[in-house]
């Protein structure tokens, strides 16, 4: 499962819906009658009374918030706009996919990210760019995928703003504070239930990044996030 990790995709889906990056909005519990009376819970009790811009619900990865962008974005639009950004596996209609419910490949999610880092442009990805012999002649050269529209150029670039302050105040800051990387960064941090999953997408000017670490077996996890 790739828990927060999925969230950039919804914020992408409701901004192209035309959800305003300045609305706020609330950060209430809400149970959900379609979904078996699921109700999402935050980490932090606080958060509940209080209202988030986009940006800073992104970057304190507000679960609340994010199922409510969801609704606004429609879940049927995001699974589609997910799919257009690379995503091939199985997208469950349901509001926990917010949450990052699904299971994804890590090479689907570093596709997906790397359109915000390409203008909103999906390109597929190849494992062999060349060929060549034990003299470096080029034996075969692989063309890349042409880039294909997935999200607006504008949306893009809000999703990199926003993923921006993700690494410098919210959910990754320990890039900056413990690890003291001062690169243009920008990111997202998932973890799933009981810190099964520990997840990290990066995006850099030139690269995108997948860290995904768990147990072999999903009975095992880590004690803290």
């Amino acid at each position: 499962q790739i828990g927060s990790t999925f969230k950039p995709i919804v914020y992408a889906a409701a901004l192209e819906r035309g959800v305003d990056p300045c609305d706020y909005v609330s950060a209430r519990q809400t149970s959900y009658s379609n979904a078996e009376d699921w109700t999402p819970q935050n980490s932090n009790e606080a958060t509940y009374d209080k209202k988030y811009s986009m940006e800073g619900g992104l970057a304190g990865s507000v679960n609340t918030v994010s199922v409510k962008l969801l609704e606004k974005a429609g879940i049927s639009r995001t699974i589609a706009i997910a799919e257009k950004m690379g995503i091939k596996s199985d997208l469950p209609n349901v509001p926990s996919i917010a949450l990052g419910s699904p299971s994804i490949s890590v090479i689907e999610m570093v596709s997906a990210y790397g359109v915000f880092a390409n203008e909103g442009n999906y390109i597929k990805p190849v494992f062999i760019t060349s060929i060549t012999d034990q003299r470096g002649n080029v034996l075969d050269e692989i063309e890349t995928s042409k880039a294909v529209p997935a999200i607006s150029e504008s949306t893009a670039a809000m999703m990199i703003h926003m993923l921006q302050r993700v690494v410098n105040e919210g959910t990754g800051s320990s890039l900056r504070v413990r690890y003291n990387l001062t690169d243009d960064l920008a990111g997202k941090t998932g973890t799933t239930q009981s810190n099964t999953d520990g997840w990290f997408i990066g995006i850099t000017p030139k690269l995108v990044i997948g860290a995904w670490v768990r147990a072999d077996d999903p009975r095992l996890h880590f004690r803290s996030t």
